[in-house]
């Protein structure tokens, strides 16, 4: 907490800083050049980005709360992040079979997709569709953030 106030590093530097390492792992994986060293330095690296955000997401319970609440925010906090790594990889299973399950689908309904497997294009694609993930998440979160903002401390329980 004292390093991520200190240097006024705030969450979204922290997501950056965890999102690079794993967007260059995805190229080096996708372009078939992905070594072990590459994963344990990009890893590392992830780690750095982790250890500065989880200091960085806490000290803002206390801003939006207030000292009076932290101890039923802090545990409130865990609960949502422990539930969201739980269901998370299982709602994630479960998009990419139906997916799967869709693209098998399609390319029994249109044959002439097959033709279009150039690996070019498919990163291309690959990477407009990560660009609009992160698009749509930036808009969301900031939109949410602002909601809850505005609210005053009464508003925000029930």
């Amino acid at each position: 907490v004292v390093v991520t106030a200190h240097l006024g590093v705030h969450t979204t530097a922290t997501q950056i800083a965890m999102a690079v390492p794993a967007g260059v792992l995805g190229a080096l994986a996708i372009a078939g050049l992905a070594q072990t060293w590459h994963v344990y330095v990009l890893a590392f690296l992830f780690g750095v980005g982790t250890a500065f955000d989880a200091p960085a997401r806490q000290s803002f319970v206390v801003e939006i709360v207030g000292p009076d609440r932290v101890l039923n925010a802090v545990a409130l906090n865990s609960v949502v992040v422990h539930t969201a790594r739980i269901l998370g990889p299982a709602a994630a299973g479960i998009a990419i079979a139906m997916l799967i399950g869709f693209l098998f689908f399609i390319q029994k309904q249109l044959p002439e997709l097959a033709e279009l497997q150039d690996p070019n294009m498919l990163a291309s694609l690959f990477g407009i569709v990560i660009m609009l993930g992160i698009i749509i998440s930036w808009i969301s979160t900031s939109l949410a953030v602002r909601k809850y903002l505005r609210l005053k401390s009464d508003e925000l329980y029930y």
